[in-house]
């Protein structure tokens, strides 16, 4: 039996993952740019950041451009690794999703269809075929819907007439 990949918790929030996903794409990246990569404020980024790091998966490193305080942010390679593998894990769940629907496996009094059985096909002799116009006969009339609900107030016993 193989092992499925499994989803990362700490990185399966879609901010954390948004984050990781802008940074796996570089080596280094300044907060800002990270920032409006990943569409988010200053103050998510600092959060997602602070988590990312205590799980070693994002380093920070602290410097300036002549006067002006810089922080940049990068993956660790235990961050590139758990991304990769996170997206593996995703990829896996997409196949799943994507596949053909498969019969019920076990299911007491299920119909399973049988290898070989006979499928009916397009214009087989004998196979009733829709005519023009059937699917508009099947719809109701105007106004139908309306007619077979009750009037306001029945709560669906009849009324008394009142008499007066």
């Amino acid at each position: 039996m193989t092992t499925e990949p499994e989803l990362n918790p700490v990185i399966n929030t879609t901010t954390r993952l948004t984050v990781m996903a802008v940074l796996a794409a570089v080596e280094e990246m300044e907060f800002g740019a990270t920032r409006d990569a990943a569409g988010i404020s200053d103050s998510v980024l600092s959060k997602q950041a602070t988590a990312l790091e205590r799980a070693g998966y994002l380093t920070v490193r602290k410097g300036s451009i002549g006067r002006r305080p810089r922080t940049w942010l990068s993956l660790t390679t235990g961050g590139r690794t758990a991304i990769r593998n996170h997206i593996a894990a995703l990829r896996h769940l997409l196949a799943r999703a994507e596949a053909p629907p498969q019969p019920t496996a076990g299911a007491a009094g299920a119909a399973q269809p049988t290898a070989g059985a006979a499928q009916p096909t397009a214009g087989a002799a004998g196979a009733a075929q829709p005519t023009a116009g059937a699917a508009e006969a099947a719809q109701p009339a105007a106004g139908a819907a309306e007619a077979a609900q009750p009037a306001a107030g029945a709560a669906g016993a009849a009324q008394p007439a009142a008499t007066g």
